[in-house]
């Protein structure tokens, strides 16, 4: 009998660490623009039960829904240890190493592409009528930067923030939300064409650091990734299923664009530094950050054909 309650326990002990480790992983690929989250969490093979929980936490089955909700809470305390590992390193990195840090995020976003056809090549080689959504994609991704100056956003400070920065960070945070729900597709990139990125990495240090003026825009943010997901779990997915062909095309005019953003990227901090150029781009971080976007699709296809052997 103690065997037997012994055993229990180091299999439920195991299994939360999973979950923590889950959260961990998810966590810091969301951090990090050119990465998915999703896709993390599709490699380790949890995707389906976390985007099943997140629709499930509104279900209108009472079992359901606290089902979901104890796996998102338990989820959560490795994402948040994540996240705060993340924010400590990549404020520090962002602050010393911004050309370092935007030739890696190159690396990660034109290893993406690649990897993005070969995976829909059936869906994108059938809908050739829709390519006109690349150039969509692309025009609306470098429009998203130029935007910014019609809410007076030109460097995000979370310490002084005007009240239509507050609207803008709300809804930046909502859509980049919606977007991390969707494996091969980084959030976090779609932060960093809009300028939200940076500010929002160093304000989330400050508060670490218990700044607490930084906390009102963190906050919001927070409910707007909260209203992302909510809306778009379902929505979201619906679309992609139903309008796939336009919706790749679109994904990838809008990853093309967002070179864009990471190019400039050094010129919109708080203390603004020259674009990217040939002679502050940095090859091995380059190299690195499309060797990681590789090793990753290369875990995630090994997967696949795993699961496809088994059925």
């Amino acid at each position: 009998m103690t065997t037997i309650l012994l055993y229990g326990t180091l299999r439920k002990g195991v299994s939360m660490l999973k979950i923590l480790f889950d959260g961990i992983c998810m966590s810091a690929a969301d951090s990090i623009p050119g990465v998915s989250g999703s896709t993390v969490a599709f490699i380790l093979g949890f995707y389906d039960e976390f985007i099943t929980s997140l629709h499930n936490c509104v279900n209108k089955d009472k079992t359901l829904r606290n089902k979901a909700i104890i796996y998102i809470l338990k989820l959560l305390p490795g994402w948040t240890i994540g996240m705060v590992l993340s924010v400590l390193i990549l404020a520090s990195v962002i602050e010393n190493y911004c050309y370092l840090l935007s030739s890696i995020f190159m690396g990660l976003t034109i290893a993406s592409i690649p990897f993005l056809i070969i995976q829909e090549k059936d869906v994108l080689s059938q809908k050739y009528r829709h390519i006109a959504f690349v150039f969509l994609g692309i025009a609306a991704s470098v429009a998203m930067y130029f935007i910014r100056d019609l809410f007076a956003i030109e460097v995000i400070n979370f310490h002084t923030l005007s009240r239509s920065q507050y609207i803008y960070i709300f809804i930046v945070c909502a859509i980049g939300m919606a977007i991390m729900l969707l494996p091969g597709i980084s959030g976090s990139a779609f932060l960093l064409v809009c300028g939200v990125y940076t500010p929002l990495i160093t304000a989330a240090k400050d508060l670490l650091y218990l700044d607490f003026s930084v906390l009102p825009g963190i906050a919001l943010g927070c409910a707007g990734m909260l209203t992302g997901s909510v809306l778009s779990i379902k929505s979201v997915k619906e679309f992609i299923e139903k309008h796939r062909g336009a919706a790749m095309y679109l994904i990838l005019g809008f990853i093309l664009g967002s070179l864009y953003a990471i190019i400039q990227a050094p010129s919109i901090r708080e203390n603004p530094l020259p674009p990217l150029s040939f002679a502050t781009f940095s090859i091995s971080g380059f190299i690195g950050g499309a060797a990681s976007l590789t090793l990753l699709e290369l875990i995630k296809f090994r997967n696949d054909r795993c699961k496809a052997k088994k059925q």
